[in-house]
């Protein structure tokens, strides 16, 4: 029984790393705002921020236009937002920290799915399992972007 427990151990620590790694790579090889959101959620942020209230800056909308009557208190909500201002506040507008932020988040949730696998199955967990999560990339490589799912999924 305790050797089961520490294979499993070991098998998270593996996937742990694994997630790690891959959010790393992330933050070095991709453009945390090659998503429209996370340009939204910068500038709802800094508008706040600043005193301007939750609202995107205009500019923003001559590369695109927004969806019908889209609102910035329709289609962001403001908790992601009010996140964003807390670096600001503390560590002015530094995307890198938020990203590093985000990947404790994902790593806190990664440990979270841990513990609900292990109650769940205990002895008849299938290792394997942890290193599917660990390398599930789509959830890992956007933890560089700065969008709201590494919060909101924690």
């Amino acid at each position: 029984m305790q050797q089961g427990k520490h294979r499993i151990k070991r098998w998270f620590l593996l996937s742990l790393i694994l997630s790690f790694v891959i959010q790393i790579i992330g933050i070095i090889s991709q453009d945390p705002l090659r998503v429209r959101d996370g340009k939204e959620y910068l500038s709802i942020s800094r508008n706040v921020y600043e005193g301007n209230g939750f609202a995107v800056d205009a500019d923003l909308y001559d590369d695109w236009k927004p969806h019908h009557e889209e609102k910035p208190t329709r289609m962001r909500q403001p908790l992601y937002p009010l996140f964003l201002v807390v670096f600001y506040w503390f560590l002015g507008e530094n995307i890198l920290i938020v990203q590093i932020f985000q990947i404790v988040l994902n790593l806190l949730s990664f440990f979270l799915i841990y513990r609900i696998i292990v109650n769940s199955f205990k002895e008849k967990l299938w290792p394997w399992t942890l290193v599917i999560i660990g390398v599930y990339w789509p959830v890992w490589i956007w933890a560089n972007a700065i969008l709201s799912e590494s919060l909101y999924i924690f």
